[in-house]
């Protein structure tokens, strides 16, 4: 993202146009749908009673829309409609959940989209499923980072002793540069990951 951070949530992930031969202009369904969590009809199911079919197989996607401005088109990423609205309800449920209330959730997201070059929404679900792999040093805690590393190395106290100017930030940048870190774009912090992505399941998400 431009700057740094996610679009401010609406209340949706995946804005879909679904159609049917009844309905052949089509209805939007806006996803995630938590019909399954609070038994009150969601919009899948006012979507497919609007176009008069039973099940989402008998529907044609005729346009769809992305929260994440990065994410491009998102006919063409998909073959099985079934597949775009479990990544769009995943997306979602992660988006809500904002890492369990991880700090600089937004922004950390952002970034590890960049660092990854993602521009797919399956690849857009796993970044957030694995958020906490990556590292996250936001432009405003430098001094601490650069505080927090010269204190492990026992120079803290030597540096405050030789020089009252001394630059941390430019300190930090330094060595978050060395250690393999990557800036964003926007500049506004560092990121860096580690270890392998795995696929899991965001918690309550069903299709039925």
């Amino acid at each position: 993202c431009g700057d740094g951070y996610l679009p401010k949530a609406e209340d949706w992930s995946v804005r879909l146009k679904l159609a049917s031969k009844q309905v052949p202009d089509g209805v939007w369904v806006k996803l995630p749908d938590y019909h399954d969590m609070n038994d009150e009809p969601g919009d899948i199911r006012m979507a497919l009673d609007a176009l008069q079919v039973r099940t989402i197989q008998e529907c044609t996607l005729l346009d769809a829309k992305c929260i994440l401005p990065e994410i491009g088109d998102l006919t063409s990423q998909y073959d099985d409609l079934l597949e775009l609205i479990y990544d769009g309800q995943n997306l979602g449920v992660l988006l809500d959940e904002q890492g369990q209330g991880m700090r600089d959730f937004d922004a950390q997201f952002a970034a590890a989209m960049e660092y990854e070059n993602c521009y797919q929404l399956n690849a857009a679900v796993k970044i957030a499923q694995n958020l906490s792999n990556y590292v996250y040093v936001p432009e405003h805690k430098l001094h601490d980072y650069a505080v927090e590393e010269l204190q492990e190395r026992g120079l803290l106290e030597k540096v405050r002793n030789i020089s009252e100017h001394f630059n941390y930030e430019e300190y930090a940048v330094n060595l978050l540069e060395q250690q393999g870190y990557r800036q964003t774009s926007d500049g506004l912090g560092f990121v860096i990951h580690f270890g392998e992505l795995e696929e899991t399941q965001s918690p309550g998400m069903t299709m039925q």
